[in-house]
């Protein structure tokens, strides 16, 4: 049983990390495809949506992410939209999606490994 779990493992692994096309690209929804702009000018009300997409996103790369149970760690979701305040105006032409991708990245050192007891 141990081995068959291995192997998936393995196998489910592997696919999350070719999770895009022979090219990398994959589709964009929701508010990761408005670009950094729209979000730097968005109302309070679409901030609240664009935070609501990126939490989604950084839930379904928890889940995703070997090694780990929560990428932002011990981050404040305040911190995480100043960040991405941060990237969006020093980066306008890049898409929200593109935003938070590089925010995980820079939290991904800091992530929670295991559920905290």
């Amino acid at each position: 049983m141990r081995v068959v779990l291995a192997i998936l493992a393995t196998v489910l692994g592997a696919a999350a990390a070719q999770a895009a096309d022979p090219d990398g690209r994959y589709q964009l929804l929701g508010a990761g495809t408005v670009t950094c702009q729209a979000y730097t000018n968005a109302t309070e009300e679409q901030r609240v949506y664009a935070a609501t997409w990126w939490a989604g996103y950084i839930t379904a790369m928890n889940r995703a992410t070997p090694d780990t149970y929560h990428l932002m760690g011990e981050t404040p979701p305040e911190q995480v939209n100043e960040m991405l305040r941060k990237y969006c105006g020093d980066n306008p032409n890049d898409r929200f999606a593109i935003a938070v991708h590089k925010v995980v990245e820079q939290l991904y050192p800091k992530r929670t490994r295991k559920k905290p007891s």
